[in-house]
């Protein structure tokens, strides 16, 4: 049964790096556009305001 479990646990492992290769995180986020503007939003829980760089 641990070589189950050691294969499921590489199989997960490879799906998940093929979902994000680069490693990167992407907040959930909403983008719409205004007459003057382009706005997003995202969650981006912990971040303050001032670490953002768009």
């Amino acid at each position: 049964m641990a070589a189950e479990f050691g294969e499921l646990f590489e199989r997960m492992s490879q799906f998940l790096a093929s979902a994000a290769p680069s490693g990167a995180w992407a907040p959930l986020a909403e983008m719409h556009e205004t007459d003057d503007a382009h706005v997003v939003e995202a969650e981006v829980p912990g971040i303050k305001d001032e670490d953002i760089d768009v």
